[in-house]
């Protein structure tokens, strides 16, 4: 690890980057690691957490607990570290609930977060679990209004997702590689779309004629059009309206106007 670290922190002294950042699990954080880290120019941790709920860490056979996740997010915020939560969703023993409380956690230390939806690979122990019925994969669906809710309580709390979803890559991009459920290279725009959908459902009344036009954040408009418009074909069969048009406005992620009827 320290030979790993001089090399990284080497390029800190030739001015070329200016910070490290490392990503690891809850039971390797300790004081003598941080002050390591910490020594080697690393300003930012991001830990493997995937659920504070030992049902679920005990199922999935984490090796660590939800008490050892949370000292670790509180040593490494001590310290002076940047926090980035990692944390799944769809998880073997999973609930919304769990999911949604697991969010919160992290949000109680976190400077921001990653979410991954789970996705079943073949000729893993999960891809074997869902074949003997052990495990039942999650739909698309299930899994975009999953992630959707967990993503929620990040924006409520003013935590930044810095990703939804693995990266793409050739094995998930074309499929070959997953055994079953639900999965798509898209699916982080596929959950702010249902986001907005939600936010715009509370902006539109029943008494709603059309066209309307919604102002939403600079580089949100596809997403919030949803995929292949089902947004906008969604809300204009809900409410009546003849059409909607969304235009772009100087305003924070994930809030919208309507500024036209």
């Amino acid at each position: 690890m320290i030979r790993l670290l001089k090399l990284g922190y080497s390029y800190i002294e030739k001015g070329v980057v200016s910070s490290l950042r490392c990503s690891t699990r809850p039971d390797y954080i300790n004081e003598e690691i941080l002050c390591i880290l910490k020594k080697y120019g690393v300003k930012t941790v991001e830990l493997g957490i995937q659920s504070t709920d030992d049902t679920v860490l005990s199922k999935c056979r984490r090796g660590h607990t939800a008490a050892q996740s949370f000292a670790a997010m509180k040593m490494i915020k001590d310290a002076g570290f940047s926090l980035i939560g990692q944390m799944m969703t769809g998880l073997p023993g999973a609930s919304a609930e769990s999911e949604i409380q697991t969010a919160e956690d992290i949000c109680k230390y976190a400077d921001g977060a990653r979410i991954y939806p789970i996705v079943v690979f073949k000729d893993t122990e999960l891809a074997y679990m869902a074949k003997a019925g052990a495990y039942e994969p999650y739909t698309l669906d299930e899994l975009i209004k999953r992630t959707a809710d967990v993503k929620e309580v990040f924006i409520k709390h003013g935590v930044p997702t810095i990703r939804v979803g693995l990266q793409a890559n050739e094995g998930l991009t074309d499929g070959d590689e997953i055994a079953c459920g639900g999965y798509d290279e898209a699916i982080g725009e596929r959950c702010d779309s249902l986001i907005y959908y939600r936010l715009f459902s509370k902006l539109l009344s029943e008494n709603a004629t059309g066209p309307v036009v919604i102002a939403v954040p600079k580089g949100h408009i596809s997403r919030a059009a949803g995929h292949k418009k089902e947004n906008k074909l969604r809300l204009c069969a809900q409410f009546g309206i003849k059409n909607i048009k969304f235009e772009e406005k100087d305003i924070p992620p994930y809030t919208a106007e309507i500024i036209g009827r």
